[in-house]
């Protein structure tokens, strides 16, 4: 007896792989030169952030969550701050304490921006972790992760538009506010009166296409304002574009 069914299932699936196809030849053939310029640097893998751009190393900045008991703990993060050099320590012994890991400090570091202590784990020696916490001197955080971000914090730095910029980005790239899995087409700062205005044009990728579909690209927006009388920085983000990537 003729297999009717599975010839039928697989003139069907022949032909809504046609169409899927077809689909995607639109999507690539519709795109605009800024997106395929994002395709290039979506397949670089050694590209992250554009040339000037202030960029520091990603740490792990202690809050209210990493140094609290886990019963303890309450619904806000809200990263810590101080100008205490004993006070940071004790907040990375205390996080040390109630992680899964013990990690013996074995270096210590003091910037204009942060206290760092270089930490190792003691049954595996890659196991390394840089734990932060910021210098009220320079940035007081005030903005909670389990809610969306607004009100990042006051900035106590020099005010003008380079110093602002650098601000900025340390707490993208430093891991504060940035998204880890973005990068970074364009950084640009804009002084105005009243303010320091920095748009970071950033985006990032969904999906795999070494499964077999397509990756999802987002171009997100992100506007930092710097109030120049309050110091206060304020955040807004969006998303302006989603395309299809390659297969």
């Amino acid at each position: 007896m003729k297999n009717y069914p599975g010839i039928l299932l697989a003139f069907f699936l022949l032909i809504s792989s046609c169409i899927k196809e077809k689909a995607n030849q639109v999507l690539v053939t519709n795109r605009t030169p800024e997106e395929n310029k994002i395709i290039q640097l979506a397949d670089n893998q050694n590209y992250r952030y554009p040339d000037g751009f202030n960029i520091t190393n990603v740490g792990y900045y202690e809050n209210t969550i990493s140094v609290t008991r886990l019963s303890e703990r309450k619904n806000s993060w809200h990263e810590l701050s101080t100008n205490d050099r004993a006070q940071a320590l004790a907040w990375s012994d205390s996080s040390d304490k109630y992680s899964s890991d013990h990690r013996a400090v074995i270096f210590e570091i003091e910037t204009e921006k942060y206290f760092e202590i270089k930490r190792q784990s003691t049954s595996n020696v890659n196991d390394v972790l840089f734990s932060r916490v910021h210098k009220t001197s320079y940035f007081l955080p005030l903005f909670d992760l389990f809610n969306p971000l607004d009100t990042i914090g006051v900035y106590h730095g020099q005010l003008d538009s380079s110093k602002a910029k650098e601000f900025v980005e340390y707490l993208w790239s430093g891991g504060t506010i940035g998204d880890c899995s973005c990068k970074v087409i364009e950084s640009q700062m804009i002084e105005y009166d009243d303010y320091f205005g920095q748009h970071i044009e950033s985006f990032n990728v969904t999906g795999s296409g070494d499964s077999g579909g397509w990756d999802s690209i987002f171009v997100h927006d992100n506007y930092f304002r710097l109030d120049k009388h309050t110091r206060m920085l304020t955040f807004t983000s969006k998303v302006v574009d989603a395309f299809a990537g390659n297969e």
